[in-house]
């Protein structure tokens, strides 16, 4: 039986993605290349009315989320989409860029806010399976099937201690609170970024077969030299807030993956409820992800 989605649609002739819409209970974003007839558009035009008259609660910046969007607008990141990211205004956006010499050199400490948060700290694994299957990988004489083997054991470790550490941590919890762990436990989601996480993602199923699966894929395009990721598809549950999100990625330099928890945080999950698991990250991918989502 098909569990809830959503549908997002998000055409290319538009410089901003639609809103998402309901579709037998999932949330499913689909890129159509199709331009707009003209009913289509005015149709579009008496909902955006619609939805200017419902203002949001405004969302106050820390110093350090201001001093962030300031950096990326001056490398070129298009405003639209960091005022989608932070939500705020693209005018608030430009008022920062504007007057970010006075941002810049304000203190943190003046505005009674913390510094940004430290990155999550790397643990190196001490296991000597994990380091034998390392080693495989890395050896030039490796045959493919070797390669395989090594490949899928190590995903399946890697998926074992994730789920182990959220496991300790709903044990510790419940104990301190005295709760039982059914109370505690929250499940799991698995959310798979591009065709090459399909491996990933049936190793987690084959860990918890009831748990709920969703696929993300972003498209990399190149504007006048500058790199941007643009979202193509989405497919999740529809209440995918209510879990526990596990992120799979095999490897990235970090665009792809900011791209994926984007999307994800637009659908109303916490970020401090999505967990990125990579495979293989590069040392600057991980840096821009620790910056733009410390606390995933």
């Amino acid at each position: 039986m098909p569990t809830d989605r959503y549908e997002l649609e998000a055409r290319t002739s538009e410089a901003v993605e639609a809103d998402l819409v309901r579709v037998r209970g999932r949330l499913l974003l689909q890129t159509d290349r199709e331009t707009k007839t003209a009913a289509a558009v005015s149709g579009d035009a008496s909902a955006a009315a619609d939805k200017r008259k419902a203002r949001k609660k405004p969302n106050y910046l820390h110093h350090w989320e201001r001093c962030a969007i300031i950096k990326r607008v001056a490398e070129g990141e298009p405003q639209a989409a960091l005022a989608r990211e932070f939500g705020v205004t693209r005018a608030a956006v430009c008022q920062m860029y504007k007057n970010r010499s006075k941002i810049l050199a304000r203190e943190p400490s003046s505005e009674g806010e913390s510094e940004a948060p430290p990155p999550p700290t790397a643990v190196a694994s001490r296991s000597k399976t994990v380091a034998l299957l390392l080693a495989t990988l890395k050896a030039r004489g490796s045959n493919p099937a070797a390669i395989r083997r090594a490949a899928a054991r190590l995903t399946f470790l890697l998926i074992e201690d994730v789920i182990a550490s959220f496991d300790a941590l709903n044990a510790t919890d419940a104990t301190e609170q005295s709760l039982t762990a059914s109370e505690q436990i929250i499940p799991f989601c698995g959310v798979v970024v591009g065709d090459e996480s399909a491996a990933v993602a049936g190793a987690f199923q084959q860990m918890d077969p009831g748990a709920p699966t969703g696929q993300i894929h972003v498209k990399m395009d190149v504007d006048g030299g500058r790199v941007c990721w643009r979202l193509v598809y989405l497919d999740v549950p529809v209440d995918i807030a209510s879990y526990d999100v596990l992120v799979f990625s095999t490897f990235g330099n970090g665009g792809a993956e900011c791209k994926a928890i984007e999307a994800l945080r637009r659908v109303g999950i916490l970020e401090q409820r999505i967990s990125l698991i990579m495979v293989v990250c590069t040392s600057l991918g991980y840096e821009e992800i620790s910056t733009r989502f410390p606390r995933t």
